[in-house]
């Protein structure tokens, strides 16, 4: 074995293919299992998989069992992606539906009570947690925005976020 753990002589593109001949099925029923159903679209994607384990080919566990779990995952992440991107491409914004929308809840009386439970309920978190929310889901700043506000990373911000998002949760839940 050399020190990246291929045998000896095996170049990283003999490894990738090794692992697309041991589960290029695996991945490609993976992106149909999550819902990538055209057939040019799963090729596409499944040799995208193989791109990116050759870029981080490295990275890749050498173990052909856990390999194929990583193969599989980035399948599922790369589909996700795929369908994120399709959907931002290709679908329209329905005015009629828009304009048809009613703009007044169906029951005013119960929206205004969990209108004043929110607002009681998220009094008992701290300012600093309030202005998050606030900022986040009120004024449209984005992860980055508050990541830098908050002297984080995006990942960070992000779970601060949805550490606050469930502390308020809980306190709804408590007083409800």
């Amino acid at each position: 074995m050399t020190e990246d753990g291929r045998p000896p002589g095996q170049s990283p593109e003999a490894f990738i293919a090794a692992l697309y001949a041991a589960f290029g099925e695996s991945v490609r029923a993976k992106l149909r299992g999550v819902g990538v159903d055209n057939g040019d679209d799963v090729e596409d994607l499944s040799q995208t998989v193989f791109l990116v384990a050759l870029r981080s080919e490295r990275r890749l566990p050498r173990d052909l069992k856990a390999a194929g779990l990583w193969l599989v995952a980035a399948a599922r992440k790369i589909a996700a992606n795929y369908q994120r991107l399709f959907r931002r491409t290709y679908e329209v914004q329905n005015n009629d539906a828009i304009d048809g929308a009613i703009a007044e809840p169906v029951d005013p009386e119960a929206a205004l009570t969990l209108r004043i439970l929110v607002h009681e309920s998220a009094q008992r978190l701290d300012i600093t947690e309030r202005e998050i929310l606030e900022r986040y889901h009120f004024d449209g700043d984005r992860l980055v925005d508050l990541a830098k506000w908050l002297g984080l990373t995006k990942s960070g911000a992000h779970m601060r976020l949805r550490h606050i998002e469930a502390r308020l949760a809980a306190i709804i839940e408590k007083k409800a």
